[in-house]
């Protein structure tokens, strides 16, 4: 992605941060993009109507807008920064002790097939002596 001298200049104080907290959640990629997705609906939803650009040629408007926008990438950036340990950590196993571990293979053996099959199970019809079903 090519950047103007304009907005390299904007992101400049951003930048930095944003990257450390790249290179963290490059280690964990699942974990850091369900955030991300859930960060950008949650962001989207609220800012969606506010989106839309000023007039260029209104000089304290544009300037409104690029101040609203570092403050809001800012907030982002400080977020995914919170997040960093969770990030980084992973989820943590605990151990499991002899309660959870006998639930764990009652569902492991539920969960396979039995090795029967049903037509085996279900009597079949036979006949009568007299020659009726």
């Amino acid at each position: 992605m090519l950047l103007s001298w304009e907005k390299r200049e904007f992101l400049s104080p951003y930048l930095p941060e944003y990257h450390r907290v790249k290179a963290v959640a490059k280690q964990t990629p699942r974990l850091f993009a369900q955030f991300q997705s859930r960060l950008w609906l949650i962001w989207s939803k609220r800012w969606v109507p506010e989106l839309w650009a000023p007039d260029p040629e209104d000089a304290d408007a544009v300037r409104h807008w690029n101040r609203c926008c570092q403050r809001d990438l800012l907030v982002i950036i400080r977020t995914l920064a919170l997040w960093e340990p969770f990030y980084a950590e992973g989820r943590k196993k605990k151990e499991a002790g002899p309660a959870e571990l006998r639930s764990i293979r009652i569902r492991e053996a539920s969960a396979q097939p039995s090795g029967t099959r049903r037509s085996d199970r279900v009597p079949k019809p036979t006949k009568r002596p007299d020659g009726t079903s």
